[in-house]
């Protein structure tokens, strides 16, 4: 009797391997272990491989499944996870002070608010820092457009011009002295959108910065005089 000849090498034992290096170190080798041995049980069970490696193949094909639903499930929680964090808010104090740097929708800003403007031309979220952190801006009136919430929106460059108006008079309130008597300081601002105002946002934010772009504010200039940014 001479030995039966199978036209197809066995990879049962490398199913099998793949299966409890899932197991052990990487989720990952999961669908490999699955596929292999799937791959393997069916061949056998054709009569290309031998039938004695069987019992190896299907419990790596079981492994790499078990692996493979656990993997199906993790990688859902960890994209939520790193999202949740990408998207932290900031935490505030008692008092309503940002004490720890973390993101915040530009409509959930306040008064005396430190961040920095994101590099884009259009965005609704900002991240924020306690005062005493280097910052672009600090928050310092916030103001809604007179108008009802059917009024039409009224174009950028009116807009842009209600804020700037607004922005100006509300600076000597906030920092003790008048735009044009300030040594270092600007103002900047925030306002609707078409598409905001279509949503409902009637929101005027002004922000200081210093005059020379990319120099950062330290510390808040609230009732400062503004001695110095």
């Amino acid at each position: 009797m001479t030995d039966h000849q199978y036209p197809e090498q066995s990879q049962a034992t490398t199913a099998l391997v793949l299966g409890i290096l899932g197991v052990v170190l990487c989720g990952l080798l999961g669908p490999f272990a699955w596929r292999i041995g799937g791959k393997e049980v069916k061949a056998i069970d054709a009569g290309r491989r031998p039938p004695e490696n069987r019992s190896q193949a299907q419990a790596g094909r079981i492994m790499g499944i078990v692996e493979t639903a656990f993997l199906a499930l993790a990688i859902p929680a960890a994209i939520v996870a790193i999202l949740a964090i990408a998207v932290a808010g900031a935490d505030r104090n008692d008092e309503g002070d940002i004490v720890e740097s973390g993101t915040l929708s530009v409509f959930d800003l306040e008064i005396g608010d430190c961040g920095d403007w994101p590099d884009a031309d259009v965005y609704r979220s900002v991240t924020v820092h306690p005062c005493a952190n280097a910052h672009d801006f600090e928050v310092y009136a916030l103001r809604d457009f007179p108008d009802d919430s059917e009024a039409v929106y009224p174009g950028e460059t009116a807009a842009e011009g209600w804020a700037d108006q607004e922005c100006l008079i509300a600076f000597e309130g906030y920092v003790g002295i008048t735009w044009e008597e300030s040594p270092d300081l600007t103002y900047t601002y925030l306002y609707p959108t078409e598409d905001s105002w279509a949503e409902g946002d009637r929101e005027i934010l002004c922000a200081l910065a210093h005059i020379d772009e990319g120099t950062p504010l330290v510390g808040s200039k609230e009732g400062s005089g503004n001695t110095g940014a």
